[in-house]
């Protein structure tokens, strides 16, 4: 992750997925009852002011890679050092290449499907260090999210209306669950390691993989878990998680990459297999115009609207 000035990014540039709601339907966001025409910061606050009125409720989300690897379960026999070591290099080997990106763009175009729907997302991609983010979202609707190291910023172009929060006023920790929550929108699953200590702290070993020459299985317990690493390349094939009652939550697998700079290698197409109570739940996520290190207009990065839009700040 990318930590600066109290604004922790979100891992990978993207660690969680579209999440299907209890009834089964599939919408970009992590409540149910947020519409497509709704600024999701805000509609946040309205769901968290909502809770605290009512009995907190189990959350009908999936687990997602840092929850799950934060899920409370029977400690596992620490790993001799040496395996936490190596284990600790492999993981160094991926995240320290995303965080040496000076900038990072990609289109995305995602299809999740499920036993009763489908739905089909596209938007741009667009970050610059040390926290800049630019997030066209064009598909199913127009959406504009803007992090710059002290403002968020949600525009809905077919309403014109904004949503304007300034970090600078929250705590660092309110910071980043702010940014956190509207980002983990647009988030994909699976391109970085995830949250390194959590895992580190409960590996158990080390195994080749019997199909890939030179990729390492990094395994562990309590709840299990295994990420496949290659080592060359730098990157992350594939991610099973389970939960504390041992059922697989999430399948990851990386393919077709490409080399978007030197060393820069980038899958192309990405696959994600959920497990839910009511059926799994598969994320096919494209990506494309994958560029590292490219010159980034500022304009992109500020927010000026025109005299018909209106913005709330907060």
């Amino acid at each position: 992750m990318v930590t600066r000035g109290g604004l922790r990014l979100p891992q990978g540039l993207g660690a969680v997925n579209s999440q299907p709601c209890r009834d089964g339907r599939l919408i970009p966001t992590l409540g149910c009852a947020l519409r497509a025409d709704v600024l999701w910061s805000l509609a946040e606050a309205n769901e968290r002011q909502a809770k605290m009125r009512n009995k907190p409720r189990k959350s009908w989300t999936l687990f997602v890679l840092g929850p799950l690897l934060l899920s409370s379960a029977a400690a596992a026999e620490p790993a001799p050092t040496g395996v936490v070591a190596r284990a600790g290099q492999l993981f160094a080997a991926v995240e320290q290449r995303f965080e040496a990106l000076e900038t990072l763009q990609y289109t995305v175009e995602r299809t999740t499907q499920s036993a009763r729907q489908q739905q089909q997302e596209r938007w741009q991609f667009l970050y610059r260090k040390p926290d800049s983010i630019r997030i066209d979202y064009q598909s199913p609707q127009d959406r504009l999210l803007l992090v710059t190291p002290g403002c968020l910023v949600e525009y809905l172009p077919a309403a014109r209306k904004a949503l304007r929060t300034d970090l600078t006023r929250l705590p660092a920790a309110e910071r980043s669950v702010c940014v956190g929550r509207v980002l983990a929108r647009v988030a994909v699953e699976g391109l970085r390691v995830g949250d390194v200590r959590a895992l580190l702290a409960r590996v158990q070993r080390i195994t080749p993989d019997d199909r890939q020459a030179g990729a390492q299985w990094v395994e562990g317990e309590g709840p299990r878990f295994r990420v496949l690493v290659d080592p060359v390349r730098q990157v992350v094939l594939a991610t099973e998680l389970w939960d504390a009652r041992g059922d697989l939550k999430l399948r990851t697998t990386a393919e077709d990459f490409t080399q978007a700079a030197t060393g820069q290698w980038f899958p192309q197409r990405l696959t994600a297999v959920y497990g839910t109570a009511e059926g799994s739940v598969t994320s096919t996520v494209r990506l494309s115009g994958i560029r590292v290190n490219a010159a980034v207009d500022p304009a992109l990065l500020e927010f000026a609207p025109d005299k018909k839009v209106t913005v709330q700040d907060r």
